[in-house]
């Protein structure tokens, strides 16, 4: 093995006299070894300033250092992050250049969380609440309470905890009949506060604008996509996009079956989507679009309030029977009439609170042993005052002192409470107040006309004009 040394002056020195001797016995030493020639595609080949012998090379120093070659991991991605928004402005514009708190996220983020409705996105945004945080009530026009959660999800939720969000679809407000969904947007965006300059209807609490998917022109795609859940919901959908004309002519095609599952039965909700989208670049600066976006729904969505309790009171009364005709209450097999007096044929005109609906609602009523149950309802006077225990008005709710809830009579919206008895009725598992069957079906169409006048780049100035058609039954 042959072993190359870098020579120094003072070295130089030193190996003098060796180098004498070697070649003075030159040939006795060819005759017993010859030295192997170097071999230059070994990297042998003799550098200027080197000699190369024939010694054993020496062993390697264990305080040897080895230097690797330096490296840096260098990371650009900012996650789900989206620096603009068409909300502030309606230009695409830099959030931070826009006065307002606005928060855009993404398709991609709403997928790896699977986010599919507005109420998903409000569990992932500041100054937001969704279904799963806030129950949206209000009072019909008997002066009951309603559950719009049952009623309307996509419009039961409050921002800046104020009300419902504007819902917009490519900066045009709509009527919110149409959840928000992934398949037919790129991003949304909430804008906090009210913003009636920019959408044409400005909610308090602020609006949430859908970014619209359209055709693409410079690539095809097809996207397939499934998923399921524990509550028995499942769901398909397909997104296809094919560049007839690369970067001039284009057509996309999205599909999505859907069925939610609730954890009260019976319930369910059937959703279907289906969209087409056309766009065009006959010119550089000239770009067209045409789309259309159909949804069906049909649910029995859960009841998310429990039924009054018109129950309690009757089981703590010893279950008492009411007939209708003589208007008289047996208990224990004693006839009772008018101010529960024994034996008295006397008609009842003021029935406990559990015999009545207070809430100017139909009740249906249990009978006595031997009787059968049966469904009325109540008779509503046009009294001016709630404090009438006879008649009552269908905009305030009066309960007689009869109720054991209330120790007298009680005015305005004083009323029979909510049924919180477990035994009675389990409303975690069993849907008894539904807002029964609901159907929405909500044909929206597109026309949209994009025209660049003048791009430099220092100046750019364009135009939009864009048209938009909801058709919606409920």
């Amino acid at each position: 093995m042959n072993t190359t040394r870098f020579l120094t002056p003072s070295r130089q020195t030193w190996l003098a006299a060796p180098l004498l001797a070697l070649i003075a016995t030159a040939t006795s030493l060819a005759q017993i070894a010859p030295a192997p020639a170097p071999d230059v595609t070994k990297g042998d080949a003799k550098k200027p300033g080197q000699v190369v012998t024939g010694a054993s090379p020496p062993k390697e120093s264990k305080d040897e250092v080895v230097e690797l070659s330096p490296f840096q991991v260098v990371s650009d991605a900012k996650g789900y992050f989206q620096a603009n928004t068409m909300s502030g402005t309606r230009l695409n514009s830099n959030i931070e250049d826009l006065g307002q708190s606005i928060t855009v996220m993404t398709k991609e983020q709403m997928a790896d969380f699977a986010m599919l409705d507005i109420n998903d996105v409000f569990d992932h945004m500041a100054s937001t609440e969704g279904t799963s945080s806030y129950s949206d009530f209000a009072l019909d026009r008997t002066g009951a309470v309603t559950d719009n959660v049952s009623g309307d999800p996509n419009n039961a939720n409050r921002v800046r905890g104020i009300g419902s969000a504007n819902i917009a679809f490519g900066n045009i407000a709509t009527t919110g009949r149409v959840p928000v969904d992934p398949l037919w947007m790129d991003s949304i965006e909430l804008s906090r506060g009210p913003n009636a300059n920019i959408f044409g209807l400005g909610n308090a609490g602020g609006t949430v604008n859908q970014v619209p998917a359209t055709a693409n022109v410079s690539r095809d795609f097809t996207k397939v996509g499934t998923r399921g859940d524990s509550y028995g919901g499942w769901r398909g959908s397909l997104d296809v996009n094919r560049s007839l004309i690369k970067n001039q002519l284009a057509v996309r095609a999205s599909y999505a079956n859907q069925h939610t599952g609730f954890v009260r039965k019976p319930s369910g909700e059937d959703a279907r989507r289906l969209s087409l989208q056309l766009k065009a670049k006959p010119f550089k600066n000239t770009t067209v679009s045409l789309s259309w976006y159909g949804y069906n729904n049909a649910s029995v969505r859960p009841n998310y309030t429990t039924p009054r309790d018109y129950i309690t009171d009757w089981f703590k009364a010893g279950k008492p029977a009411w007939n209708p005709v003589t208007r008289l209450i047996t208990l224990n097999g004693v006839t009772y009439g008018q101010g529960m007096v024994a034996g008295s044929a006397t008609p009842i005109t003021t029935l406990p609170s559990y015999f009545t609906a207070n809430d100017s609602r139909a009740v249906f009523r249990i009978g006595g042993p031997g009787e059968a149950p049966y469904w009325t309802t109540p008779t509503v006077t046009a009294t001016t005052t709630p404090l009438t225990t006879v008649g009552n008005n269908i905009r305030f709710v009066n309960t007689p002192a009869s109720s054991s809830f209330f120790g007298s009579a009680q005015p305005l919206f004083a009323s029979t409470p909510a049924l919180s008895d477990k035994s009675i009725y389990d409303w975690e598992d069993i849907n008894l107040m539904s807002n029964g069957k609901a159907w929405d079906k909500v044909n929206t169409y597109v026309a949209q006309l994009d025209q660049i006048l003048i791009s430099t780049p220092k100046h750019l100035l364009a135009g939009q004009v864009t048209f938009m058609r909801e058709d919606a039954k409920r």
